[in-house]
């Protein structure tokens, strides 16, 4: 739902600041930000966003019978994968919190940076139905390897070679749902969740940042 979006840059000693701006309705939470993903980012992660999300609201753009979606033929596709499970709304609600977080992290000695994007979860069994559906219903002829570990359930799809890696994880815990653009990064991140710190959050230069924004309650 964002309406309108500005973005600004300025020169200052030398280094560049970009700053931007996105116009959307505010959605009011019962719940405030915890921004608990943070102790997933490493001294690598150069971009962190926190927000409030009712998911059970954004089903409509799923929605088959709307013919209207913006995003076309591919999301009414994931609809009809979750009407065939039988996913409503209120198990979306039940499965998952409302706060959705998303780290990137680009390490110096690999070519690409790898992006992950978590949510708390409240009900395993749930939540793994939704998961298992939105996977089937995105690419149906796609392989998904699953696995089990130390009480997360993990899916990777398994793809050939190419030019750029991205092989999609996800993993499910009894906490946190992270997905992520490779099995690795989702694997590394699983392990961070079970710090309440990180060398990300303590660094002043998150620090630095968090202070020169407002304190955030839908948005971060």
């Amino acid at each position: 739902q964002i309406r309108s979006i500005c973005a600004s840059t300025r020169f200052e000693n030398g280094k560049m600041h970009d700053t931007i701006f996105l116009g959307m309705p505010k959605q009011e939470q019962d719940a405030a930000l915890t921004r608990r993903s943070l102790a997933l980012g490493t001294r690598d992660t150069f971009l962190y966003l926190a927000t409030q999300t009712n998911f059970s609201k954004q089903l409509a753009l799923f929605d088959p019978s709307t013919g209207g979606s913006f995003l076309g033929a591919g999301l009414q596709k994931v609809g009809r994968a979750l009407a065939a499970a039988k996913i409503a709304p209120d198990d979306w609600k039940a499965a998952f919190g409302s706060e959705l977080e998303s780290l990137a992290d680009w390490p110096g000695d690999t070519h690409w940076p790898s992006l992950i994007i978590t949510s708390p979860v409240k009900d395993v069994s749930r939540a793994k139905n939704i998961v298992g559906a939105l996977i089937h219903g995105i690419d149906e002829d796609a392989f998904w390897k699953e696995t089990e570990r130390d009480g997360v359930h993990y899916w990777s799809m398994q793809t050939g070679p190419s030019f750029i890696a991205i092989r999609p994880a996800i993993a499910v815990s009894n906490q946190l749902m992270i997905a992520g653009s490779d099995d690795t990064s989702v694997e590394a991140a699983v392990r961070r969740s079970e710090n309440s710190t990180s060398e990300f959050s303590n660094s002043e230069t998150y620090k630095s940042a968090a202070r020169s924004v407002p304190p955030p309650s839908n948005f971060f």
